[in-house]
């Protein structure tokens, strides 16, 4: 967990179930770290579309600011840590 630099909790399930992309859904936080310099986003959560955001993170050149942990069994902690903390769903 990164607490020296402002923290945003991102929770994904990564995978759409109503269809379409990841691409096209929820990506605002791609743009936080351009915005805070001292930005870190973790992403929390698997599924289908892991591989396409670690494509998107690569793309962007942003390895070393966003963080994906992967699925958390105990997000309690990893949410109180955040200044910023987003759950994205479409209805």
């Amino acid at each position: 967990m990164v607490k020296d630099r402002p923290f945003y909790l991102w929770v994904f399930l990564l995978y759409w179930p109503w269809g379409g992309s990841i691409q096209t859904k929820h990506l605002m936080f791609f743009y936080m770290p351009y915005l805070c310099p001292n930005l870190h986003v973790m992403i929390a959560g698997d599924g289908l579309e892991r591989i396409t955001l670690e494509a998107m993170v690569e793309q962007r050149k942003l390895q070393g600011r966003v963080h994906m942990p992967g699925w958390i069994e105990q997000p309690g902690r990893w949410i109180a840590a955040c200044d910023v903390f987003g759950l994205p769903f479409s209805s």
